[in-house]
């Protein structure tokens, strides 16, 4: 059976580290791109098995969430009126109550989201719910989740790590770990500030945010879980946004710390997680109210890692209303500067790293966009639309998938660059490249899914990056005059993209970059070009379709490609074209039994002439 799985060995956490050949004592940040899609009783669809990991779970003796459950009750219905205002969307918010309590179930069933969402389409003859701004619909959820408790425990999720599908995403978590192992390791042999206690340890410290979730709770036993079971001892480090304002409220902790769950519904729109997760609502209450014990246990790491969700909760969790650092995020820097602790990231995790105060401009973090739509629209500092607002008629002049950032950049412990996630299977490269043109930043990186972009130095300005796991990290570079001289609206300014892969190491001093490709891999010679490679029809940014078309590029022996944006009714033309420089350099890696084909280049030049 599955639930008793063996730890990973501390040698083969060891092991893990001969993924890394040079510099290795020097890594510090692990930057993923979202997608690590992981075996779970409440995801079954990434198991290799799932009849098998069904099987395990009945045959458990205890009871595992498998999800998440709801009551169409007048309790639960008068729970989530009270947190809708009377006159914030009055035109939707009495058809919305009056709809739930035509869909009360007179015995309280329990019913999945998806039974829940059944229920009520019978009764929603003028499709309200679909009407529902994001805050409100989730916190409708909120209102509705049953408690699962049982025997006074609550009952949780349960990950199968070895029954992941996805090999890479099995490499995600025990390199993120291997690298936790050799920061205990270094300390250890330093025994520099190293109590008998921490030397005795026998595995890597890793802390775990969940800052970036709406609910912050949700995802604490999945992360617990997963990093357990590659070898780490885990924990929880319960900060959110409502700790933080309660940090910031006044003197009176034990005060402001009893108003966490007014605060969380204020600022996430997330109620009623008291009654749902009794246990880490007290673990958290208790963290607010002694915020040094954090500290003390960020002292005591050798990784920590953030969850995806949204980067701008992460933001207000760790910095103050000023834009300074909470004591917490003060202390991650510190420890990071020392080059004591790996900090990663997934997601909003990574997006929100971007930033550094100290350089001549600031790095900002991307907040919000789609790329043929930022074709059309310029970028939108430091304004946000309401997930949903189109509904409501309410953006403000913003739109749902406006390209937005937040100029002041997120956390800033990444300050090379602005950071993208979920990066060619949601075809972002759009709005990576105009968010860079129409902001000082000189670098952009997106980072694919189950991809982690590891970066390490010795000397801050001279960082080293290397790629690790299934996909690549595209780069887009501007020149230092364009970066000096940015135009706010997107003009006819041209810069260089490099897309790398698997293996591949680069680096940054003096503002250049330059690669090191994978020795597996080979040029790709020019001999002939492919007369038959043709750009698919439409908008070139639809889903993975940028990048699965210059993997085709890659690899025909072209030098130029004409491409297409589209939105509504519009359409924009752009070109990228080899210059000097340019490489491109293809190979297959077997990891485990799969084989995967990569394509990586460099300095490919992209033209865009049109203004708005």
């Amino acid at each position: 059976m599955f639930l008793n799985f063996v730890k990973l060995p501390l040698i083969l956490s060891i092991m893990m580290l001969s993924l890394v050949k040079s510099h290795a004592s020097d890594e510090r940040l692990y930057l993923v791109g979202g997608g690590i899609k992981t075996c779970a009783s409440m995801s079954p669809q990434h198991c290799a098995d799932q009849a098998e990991i069904n099987s395990s779970i009945k045959a458990a003796g205890k009871p595992v969430k498998t999800s998440s459950f709801y009551q169409l009750t007048p309790k639960n219905i008068q729970l989530f009126a009270s947190h809708w205002p009377v006159d914030e969307l009055s035109q939707l918010r009495k058809p919305t109550l009056k709809l739930l309590n035509k869909a009360v179930q007179a015995k309280g069933k329990w019913l999945t989201r998806r039974d829940l969402l059944r229920a009520l389409t019978k009764k929603d003859n003028k499709n309200i719910i679909s009407q529902l701004p994001d805050r409100q619909y989730f916190m409708m959820l909120d209102a509705l989740e049953v408690p699962m408790i049982k025997e006074g425990n609550r009952v949780s999720e349960t990950v199968f790590l070895e029954q992941t599908r996805s090999p890479f995403s099995k490499e995600i978590y025990r390199t993120f770990v291997g690298y936790a192992e050799q920061k205990r390791l270094a300390k250890k042999a330093s025994n520099a500030e190293v109590n008998a206690q921490q030397n005795a340890l026998p595995q890597p410290q890793i802390l775990v945010v969940t800052a970036s979730a709406r609910d912050t709770f949700e995802a604490v036993d999945f992360y617990l879980q997963a990093f357990t079971q590659v070898g780490a001892k885990v924990e929880w480090l319960p900060i959110d946004a409502a700790v933080n304002k309660a940090w910031q409220a006044g003197d009176n902790l034990l005060e402001n710390c009893g108003d966490i769950e007014s605060y969380r519904a204020d600022i996430h729109g997330a109620i009623k997680r008291v009654e749902v997760y009794p246990d880490l609502a007290k673990q958290q209450r208790q963290a607010c109210e002694n915020p040094d014990l954090m500290v003390q246990k960020i002292n005591n790491a050798d990784g920590i890692f953030f969850n995806g969700g949204d980067q701008s909760f992460t933001v207000t969790s760790f910095k103050r209303k000023d834009n300074s650092d909470n004591q917490v995020l003060k202390a991650i820097r510190r420890q990071l500067e020392a080059n004591r602790l790996v900090v990663g990231g997934t997601s909003a995790g990574t997006a929100v790293m971007a930033g550094n105060a100290k350089a001549p401009y600031q790095i900002p973090m991307i907040t919000n966009g789609r790329s043929e739509v930022s074709m059309f629209r310029p970028a939108q500092a430091d304004v946000l639309p309401d997930a949903g607002c189109q509904k409501t008629e309410s953006c403000e002049g913003l739109l749902n998938d406006d390209l937005t950032y937040r100029s002041q950049g997120g956390i800033g412990l990444f300050p090379f660059g602005i950071t993208d996630t979920h990066f060619s299977e949601r075809g972002r490269e759009g709005r990576l490249v105009n968010l860079l043109k129409q902001t000082p930043a000189r670098f952009a990186f997106g980072v694919d899914e189950a991809t982690a972009l590891v970066v390490g130095w010795q000397e801050i300005d001279k960082p080293l990056f290397r790629i690790v796991g299934q996909g690549g990290v595209f780069i887009v570079q501007q020149s230092p005059q364009q970066s000096a001289q940015h135009n706010p609206q997107l003009g006819p300014e041209q810069v260089y993209t490099h897309y790398l892969t698997r293996d591949d190491v680069f680096t940054l001093e003096q503002q250049q970059l330059s690669v090191r490709f994978a020795d597996w891999k080979n040029h790709v010679e020019a001999v002939q070009t492919d007369a038959t490679f043709k750009v698919p029809a439409g908008n070139i940014f639809k889903q993975d379709q940028f990048q699965q078309t210059l993997d085709r590029f890659c690899r025909s022996g072209n030098n130029e490609l004409l491409l297409k944006a589209v939105w509504e009714n519009n359409s924009r033309d752009f070109q990228l074209t080899s210059s000097k420089g340019s490489q491109f350099l293809s190979g297959q890696y077997n990891h485990h039994s799969l084989s995967k084909d990569y394509c990586s280049y460099t300095r490919l030049l992209l033209r865009d002439n049109a203004a708005y």
